[in-house]
């Protein structure tokens, strides 16, 4: 917010007054300064002359004692005088302009070997000693003439002279540098007028993306709420996340995810109107406030355009990266009884959106209060959670369609919540990623399936491949190959029996650093699947750059076969397109017998589902591979998995 004209008046009037009162501040303890060289020459002075005297002192109370008329306690007293005198000029601060002469110096140093020499006699010298007191009386005798010319020349000294003209000098200079102190003054204040009106931009606009800042956008948003209650129409509020930024930082660095935010700053603007306000709230976080025909049905053609718009593919340097973004979308009043409501909302509708994977909005719902609060309450509960172990590992059935015999399993998740009950694979993932545990519980279920697979091998089951979600926080991290070779290591688990699933959204993120990453996992003998296959956008040419052996079919795609007339051409061209580039598909979601004889009349050789047994708890699936193993016409129908009791039966852990 501009200051009126009168007031920034008023305040370089200030200004000035302050500079005025720094500088006379400046003046003042200059001045002391030099008042305090003085007072240091005097000081020294009157050390000296008070050395003088108590060395006199001192031979006076000889002399007495030497007459037979002396007190000792009166000598010891002029002995400790004269030492703390000597003491005084040869470690004071303000004496140090007596000992900065050599001279001075010299004779102070003989004088403290002569009263630390004489000291034992002094202490044991007796009242009738006359002749120790004349001894002590012809010690002392060398320096009467050395200590008066001493205190002469801390009074008269050409050193002394030169001490007190610099002190003068130097308050002449210090009145020529207060006269320049107030000429720079007052050019400065010419310049802070100057640049008022740039610095007050930059104090409201964020330096990358040259965008409104969250002080700009929370101005803003105070008079839209005030011009409101004056009768203004709907406010709109849409609060922007890029997905996965961290990611992009940490695999390209920070310039490149500087570069990111200034596209999407300007695609973001290239989306609004001219009049509408964009800001970056900070980090990977942006905001839109609409104030012009706000409705439901506007803002999220609005979310809808943006979401479009940041997809567009990014070129970083000699990458290339598909960024998304979560949206989140609120109106004023409708939402809430005041903005500030309404942004929060906005934040719960953002986060909420963010559970449907890649670039997607949610508008604001009443019941994404309490679901706010579930994900906020997971989140600080999952770090106990895997701490204490309340997470567990089931495992599902892959089975060759042509006869049901298991050729793999995965390892779906699943945390049984003491407030919330059981928490499926992907609210998890969720939760991780949010709540910065994505690392941590990646390699929690990592360790879990090695182990996993050497208990198995241990009960008499043959090798058999584990497939495991692998979350895009973990497949960006620079030391997942070394955490790889240790749990394989560890395990004694073949490579090619460990298949890794990445979801199609991660990999569309950025396929040149998938392809490269993917590559290294396949090199080191580890396969790869592409999960949720049809959810995200993927073309051919994307397919025949991935060097995937497996495409999993999200299960919305094996519903449809249960209509009366299926329509089976979407399953034939994926069949027909994997088999060109030999990759094997494996169905999910088969639940029904008519879906799994028609996948397998297609041609699709694998496939998971209810049908074939849900994901189980580990003991269950070894009895039904060891059945496997004796039984040469064992098939993994529903039936005979049915036939394998489940120990204390609870809900059913769903998939990711």
């Amino acid at each position: 917010m501009t200051l009126p004209a009168p007031l920034r008046l008023v305040g370089m009037i200030l200004l000035v007054l302050v500079f005025g009162v720094s500088s006379y501040i400046s003046y003042k303890v200059n001045s002391e300064t030099s008042r305090a060289i003085s007072t240091s020459v005097k000081v020294g002075a009157w050390a000296a002359s008070e050395l003088e005297g108590e060395f006199t002192k001192f031979d006076y109370a000889l002399l007495e004692v030497a007459a037979g008329q002396g007190n000792l306690d009166r000598l010891i007293l002029r002995y400790d005088l004269l030492w703390s005198r000597i003491e005084t000029l040869l470690t004071g601060e303000e004496t140090a302009t007596v000992r900065s002469d050599r001279q001075s110096r010299a004779l102070l140093d003989e004088l403290m070997v002569l009263v630390r020499r004489i000291e034992p006699t002094v202490m044991n010298l007796a009242m009738d000693d006359r002749q120790g007191a004349r001894a002590l009386i012809a010690q002392l005798a060398p320096y009467r003439h050395r200590i008066r010319d001493l205190n002469v020349s801390s009074f008269s000294s050409d050193r002394v002279r030169e001490r007190l003209v610099q002190s003068f000098e130097e308050r002449r200079m210090l009145a020529l540098s207060v006269l320049g102190l107030v000429l720079s003054g007052s050019l400065l204040v010419l310049l802070l007028i100057r640049e008022s009106a740039r610095n007050h931009r930059l104090a409201l606009h964020d330096p990358l993306t040259r965008l409104p800042n969250r002080k700009h956008f929370t101005d803003k948003v105070a008079k839209a709420e005030r011009d409101q209650s004056n009768g203004f129409d709907r406010i709109g509020v849409l609060i922007i996340d890029l997905n996965n930024f961290k990611e992009i930082n940490d695999t390209y660095g920070h310039d490149s995810g500087d570069e990111l935010l200034r596209v999407i700053a300007r695609r973001l603007r290239g989306c609004v109107r001219e009049q509408e306000l964009v800001a970056r709230l900070g980090g990977d976080e942006f905001a839109v406030l609409l104030r012009q025909q706000v409705s439901p049905q506007s803002c999220s053609q609005l979310a809808h355009r943006l979401c479009e718009s940041i997809t567009q593919e990014v070129r970083l340097g000699s990458f290339r990266v598909r960024p998304s973004a979560s949206i989140g979308v609120s109106i004023f009043p409708d939402d809430g009884q005041s903005l500030q409501d309404v942004i929060v909302n906005a934040d719960m509708a953002m986060y909420r959106a963010k559970q449907d994977y890649g670039a997607s909005y949610r508008l604001f719902e009443p019941s994404m209060t309490q679901a706010m609060r579930r994900i906020r309450e997971l989140s600080k509960g999952l770090e106990a959670a895997l701490e204490d172990d309340q997470l567990q590992l089931h495992y599902q059935p892959i089975v060759d369609l042509s006869g049901c015999r298991i050729q793999a399993v995965e390892a779906v998740l699943c945390w049984q919540n003491s407030d919330y009950g059981l928490i499926n694979a992907a609210e998890i993932e969720q939760v991780a990623e949010e709540s910065g545990m994505a690392g941590p519980l990646g390699e929690w279920v990592l360790e879990r399936v090695g182990a996993q697979y050497t208990d198995w091998l241990q009960q008499g089951i043959k090798p058999i491949q584990i497939a495991v979600n692998l979350s895009a926080s973990m497949l960006w991290r620079q030391d997942l190959l070394p955490v790889l070779e240790q749990l394989l290591k560890r395990s004694s688990m073949p490579a090619y029996n460990l298949m890794l699933e990445i979801r199609e959204e991660t990999v569309l993120r950025s396929k040149d650093s998938a392809v490269e990453k993917i590559l290294q996992l396949k090199q080191y003998g580890i396969e790869i699947a592409l999960d949720d296959f049809g959810t995200g956008y993927s073309s051919l040419s994307h397919l025949r750059r991935l060097p995937l052996d497996k495409l999993k079919i999200d299960p919305i795609f094996i519903q449809d076969l249960n209509k009366l007339n299926p329509d089976l051409r979407f399953i034939r061209s994926l069949l027909s397109m994997a088999e060109s580039l030999s990759m094997t598909v494996v169905a999910e979601g088969i639940d029904a017998e008519r879906q799994w004889h028609d996948l397998a009349a297609e041609g699709c050789r694998q496939g998971q589902g209810e049908l074939f047994g849900p994901p189980m708890m580990p003991d269950r699936l070894a009895t039904l591979l060891l059945r496997q193993q004796q039984d040469p016409d064992f098939g993994c129908l529903v039936e005979s998995t049915a036939e394998v009791k489940e120990p204390d039966s609870q809900a059913r852990p769903q998939r990711a």
